[in-house]
C-alpha cells in the first residue's frame, strides 16, 4: 500500500480524496478546525496527512485535555500534524521529536522508505509554530532524545516515524509514562508494515487494543492495566476496612439502613490517596517506602486520618493500608 502511496497514481488518488474530503467534513467540523485545517494544508504544500485524519487527531487531542500529563510528537516533518496537535492541547505542554534529518536507516521490514526520507527545517517548523505557547522542539534520535522527560507522565502521543524500530521505541518509552485514559495516535498503520507489526507486537500481550481508525491511523486508549490492577486492590482495600472496625479512627457511630440495633461502630469519611500532590506522596514515601515514578504504583496505599473534616490540618494519619498486602495494618 505504501508503493502505491509514493507512485504518480498515488499521488493523484491521494488528492482526489483530499478535496473529497474537505466537503464532507465541512459538513460536520467546526468552523475553527476547518480553517485550520485549510491553513496547514495551504502552508505545507506536499500534504501527507488526509483532511479526516487532521480532524480526527484534533478531536483526540482535545479530548485529552482533561487528562493530566503532557502531549508529546514524534516524527514531525514539516510540522502539519503538530500546529493540529498544538491547536488543541490547550495549556499542555507540547514536546516534539525529530531527527531533522529524516528517516534513520529502514530496516528489513520497512520497505518502501529510504534513510535520510523525509528531511525538514528545524527553523522552518519553529517558525510554523511560534505563536503556540508551551512548544519545545527536540532534535536528536528518539528516544535518546527524549531523556530529559523520563520522569515526566503524559495524556497524548502522537507518532508518525514510519519504521519498525522507531515505532517500536516509542512506544516501549511512552506506554509507561501515559495516564490512565490518555491516548497513543499513530499514523501510517495501514499502510507501514513495520508500524503495524510493532503495535501488534507490542499490545499483543497487554490489555489494550489498538484500534483502527478510517484511513491509515491507528489508536489506543491507555491506562487498563493500572486501572484493573488498582480496581481490585481498591476492591479488597474497602472489604478489608469495613470487615476491622479497630481501624476506624474516633468513637462516631453509623447507622446501618434495614438493619436491627440502630447504631453501630463506624469510620469518618476515608481518604484513597490515589492522585495526591507532591507534599502528601512525599509524606506517604516517608511512611511506606518508595514509590516507582516511571511504571505502575506497586504500593499505593490507603490513608484514614484522624480528621477527615479538615485534611490539611492532620499531620498523621490513623492508619495505613498496604494495596500490595490489604490485611496488614502498617
Amino acid at each position: 500500500m505504501h508503493k502505491l502511496a509514493n507512485t504518480w497514481i498515488g499521488h493523484i488518488l491521494n488528492r482526489l480524496v483530499n478535496i473529497f474530503e474537505m466537503r464532507v467534513i465541512g459538513n460536520y467540523a467546526q468552523p475553527e478546525v476547518l480553517r485550520l485545517i485549510r491553513k496547514v494544508k495551504h502552508e505545507d504544500g506536499r500534504f501527507l496527512f488526509h483532511p479526516s485524519e487532521l480532524e480526527v487527531m484534533h478531536s483526540l487531542a482535545k479530548a485529552c485535555n482533561s487528562i493530566a500529563g503532557d502531549y508529546a510528537e514524534v516524527g514531525v516533518f514539516r510540522g502539519t500534524s503538530a500546529c493540529v496537535i498544538a491547536a488543541a492541547k490547550g495549556d499542555k505542554h507540547l514536546y516534539l521529536f525529530d531527527t531533522f534529518n529524516g528517516l534513520p536507516l529502514p530496516g528489513a521490514g520497512d520497505a518502501g522508505f529510504r534513510e535520510h526520507q523525509f528531511a525538514a527545517s528545524m527553523p522552518g517548523v519553529a517558525a510554523r509554530l511560534k505563536d503556540y505557547p508551551k512548544v519545545t522542539l527536540c532534535p536528536g534520535i528518539f528516544p535518546s532524545s527524549g531523556a530529559q522527560l523520563r520522569s515526566h507522565h503524559f495524556a497524548f502521543v502522537h507518532l508518525d516515524v514510519d519504521l519498525y524500530a522507531s515505532t517500536r521505541d516509542s512506544l516501549e518509552f511512552f506506554y509507561p509514562r501515559m495516564n490512565p485514559g490518555g491516548i497513543i495516535l499513530s499514523h501510517d498503520y495501514a499502510q507501514a508494515e513495520g508500524v503495524h507489526r510493532a503495535f501488534d507486537e507490542f499490545f499483543a500481550s497487554r490489555p489494550e487494543n489498538v484500534i483502527k481508525l478510517p484511513m491509515s491511523q491507528c489508536m489506543v486508549v491507555c491506562g487498563m492495566e493500572l486501572s484493573l490492577r488498582t480496581s481490585r486492590r481498591i476492591e479488597a482495600l474497602l472489604e478489608s476496612v469495613l470487615k476491622r472496625p479497630s481501624l476506624w479512627p474516633g468513637n462516631a457511630r453509623r447507622i446501618v439502613p434495614g438493619r436491627s440495633g440502630g447504631e453501630q461502630p463506624r469510620a469518618k469519611p476515608v481518604v484513597l490517596h490515589l492522585n495526591a500532590d507532591e507534599a502528601e506522596w512525599q509524606r506517604l514515601r516517608n511512611l511506606t517506602g518508595d514509590f516507582s515514578e516511571t511504571q505502575s504504583p506497586e504500593r499505593m496505599v490507603l490513608v484514614i486520618h484522624h480528621d477527615s473534616d479538615n485534611i490539611a490540618s492532620s499531620t498523621e494519619p490513623a492508619g495505613i493500608l498496604d494495596m500490595s498486602n490489604p490485611t496488614q495494618e502498617q
